[in-house]
């Protein structure tokens, strides 16, 4: 079962083009690591999965039944959320 569909993916920031023309898909059981150096467009490609990002040319395609959630680069935390005190379900040090 196709999970994620991207075709023809272009994505430009200022005169740097991260994508081209890129497509690719992920079937239902494939495993997918994204790696690469700094500001080679990993980020910005899950934000365009996640809808967070519009495309400059191109589609993103999921599933109906997908969730995806993932924690950004730099999270914002709710102060009332964060626990304090606690490192690993134990009290720390200090």
């Amino acid at each position: 079962m196709n999970l994620i569909n991207i075709e023809n993916l272009t994505k430009v920031y200022t005169e740097r083009k991260l994508f081209d023309g890129a497509s690719f898909s992920l079937q239902d059981g494939e495993k997918v690591g994204i790696i690469g150096v700094n500001g080679t467009g990993k980020t910005t490609l899950l934000r365009m999965i996640m809808g967070e990002e519009e495309t400059d040319e191109g589609t993103v395609t999921t599933a109906n039944h997908v969730v995806m959630r993932y924690l950004p680069q730099h999270p914002e935390f709710e102060p009332e959320k964060k626990q304090s005190g606690m490192c690993a379900g134990r009290k720390c040090n200090g």
